[in-house]
């Protein structure tokens, strides 16, 4: 029977403040990113645990509340949706709500890789046929198995009508904290995050050992580690890459439009307009390529009701055969609640057209996943759920680089806004032929300033082109383009022009 009293012992119990500790280390670093070392002390805190573990069951919840806190650290960028201006006239408390429940709700979901990691860690620490010596060594791996185990339950949480069940959602993957080190940015290139992250798990794994020793072997373990990872990124900064000199100009167009630009007429009006000007003003520099940002919807705005290839050839008539290759993406509704967002690619050498769909969609964002549209239609929000489905009706589009014909090698690979957070998004385009370089459109307009955001998508982006070898170019609403480099650097690209609402910004490399 269970009693209150016994209730009071087991969730008084001082496990419970170490998994909380745990994750706050875990986490801290993804807000605060100088204290990225802190995941190796949430790491030896959660071994700690796992090695004193009385009862399984709650070594599992100690597990669950470790990755929750620092889950809630990860996505805290959610917050910067508020005020949620894009859902129409609602009072303030019910938005802070709605942004509490996704922020907490993706945390839980995500917290599932930690009751996975102390559970197979326990079970290991317990087998006759593994020893303490082995089970460090097995550490890493199973942490690293435990993220991607936490990014599949994600997916099958999140699983809806624009979805598939995969381990791409790699927000809070110990690896990119690693990032913040010229370490990180060298071994990026050979390991990706995922070997990150196995590198980072060894660190905690380190320093559990560490401090178990005697004071003056801490001491003297401590100095040495230090001494060896400060001399080898001096060492790496000196063996960097160094690119050739520059053969291809990019000029992306960041803009800041607000997300009611795609439902009333004036403010496409006045988009088109303004997108216009800064694409014929970027046309006078005769750049190679002109990347537009996500959603411009060049061709159903300055061209519509014409297909792809007239507007290209109404393109080339009103802008003297201009031989820049322009890249634009558009929201294609197909009816039926379904719509795809593709890329127009119109090669200005060749004067060709290519056209590629997104793959990967944001949960909440692109569609509504089954689970979150059954508990809006039960707590009473019908109507919020038929206005969310009828502007997140995305699907995973049918074109994509293998299955659209003679790709040139000129042009380049293209990820959609969200596809960041896939670790292998650029490498598996490659397995259809090498890309000169990618092109990132991507909108942050439902955000308010995420800084959070921005800083953990510039360490995915930037494993992303070590790990493949391929700069990556990127163009932004609301946010400002960058370019990131095969060398582990990121520019910040030269400011052209400025206007209204937009800003032409030139990338060399």
């Amino acid at each position: 029977m269970i009693t209150r009293e016994r209730l009071y012992a087991e969730w008084t119990h001082p496990g419970y403040l170490l998994a909380i500790v745990s994750g706050i280390c875990l986490g801290i670093g993804f807000v605060i990113p100088f204290l990225w070392f802190f995941v190796c002390i949430g790491m030896a805190c959660l071994f700690r645990i796992t090695e004193q573990a009385a009862r399984v069951r709650r070594l599992v919840r100690l597990g669950l509340i470790s990755w929750l806190v620092k889950y809630m650290f990860v996505l805290s960028w959610c917050v910067s949706t508020y005020p949620v201006g894009w859902i129409g006239p609602m009072p303030a408390l019910v938005q802070m709500f709605i942004v509490g429940c996704f922020w907490f709700s993706g945390a839980l979901w995500l917290s599932f890789g930690g009751g996975v990691f102390v559970y197979v860690a326990y079970r290991f620490r317990q087998s006759r046929f593994i020893s303490r010596q082995l089970w460090y060594l097995l550490l890493p791996f199973v942490w690293l198995g435990s993220e991607l185990a936490a990014a599949f339950f994600f997916s099958l949480i999140t699983v809806g009508p624009g979805s598939y069940l995969q381990t791409y959602f790699s927000f809070g993957m110990a690896g990119y904290l690693l990032v913040e080190t010229w370490l990180g940015i060298h071994l990026a290139a050979v390991a990706g995050v995922y070997g990150l992250s196995i590198v980072v798990a060894a660190g905690g794994v380190g320093f559990y050992i560490l401090i178990h020793q005697t004071r003056k072997q801490l001491i003297v373990g401590v100095l040495g580690a230090l001494v060896g990872v400060v001399g080898y990124g001096q060492i790496v900064q000196y063996t960097r890459v160094h690119l050739p000199a520059p053969t291809t100009s990019v000029i992306g167009i960041d803009v800041t439009f607000s997300p009611d630009t795609v439902y009333s007429s004036e403010a496409v009006t006045h988009k088109r307009d303004v997108l216009n000007d800064a694409i014929n003003l970027a046309l006078q520099s005769n750049p190679n390529y002109l990347l537009l940002p996500e959603e411009s919807r060049l061709i159903f705005t300055t061209y519509a009701g014409l297909t792809p290839i007239q507007a290209m050839r109404q393109f080339e008539f009103t802008h003297g055969n201009s031989s820049t290759t322009i890249i634009d993406t558009s929201r294609f509704d197909l009816g039926e609640g379904r719509a795809y967002l593709r890329a127009t690619i119109f090669d200005g050498t060749t004067k060709k057209l290519y056209q590629f769909d997104k793959q990967y969609l944001v949960p909440q964002g692109e569609y509504v996943p089954y689970l979150y549209a059954a508990v809006l239609r039960l707590v009473g929000l019908g109507s919020l759920l038929d206005k969310l489905q009828s502007e997140n009706s995305g699907r995973p589009g049918p074109l994509t680089r293998d299955t659209v014909a003679n790709v040139p090698a000129d042009i380049p690979g293209i990820i959609f806004c969200f596809e960041s957070v896939w670790p292998n998004a650029i490498t598996a385009q490659q397995h259809h032929g090498q890309v000169p370089f990618v092109v990132y459109p991507f909108s942050h307009s439902w955000f308010h300033n995420p800084f959070i955001l921005w800083h953990q998508l510039d360490s995915m982006l930037l494993v992303q082109s070590r790990y493949s070898g391929v700069p990556i170019v990127s163009a932004g609403n609301m946010a400002d383009g960058k370019l990131y480099l095969p060398n582990g650097t990121i520019e910040p690209g030269e400011v052209l022009q400025t206007g209204d609402s937009w800003k032409l910004r030139k990338f060399s490399f």
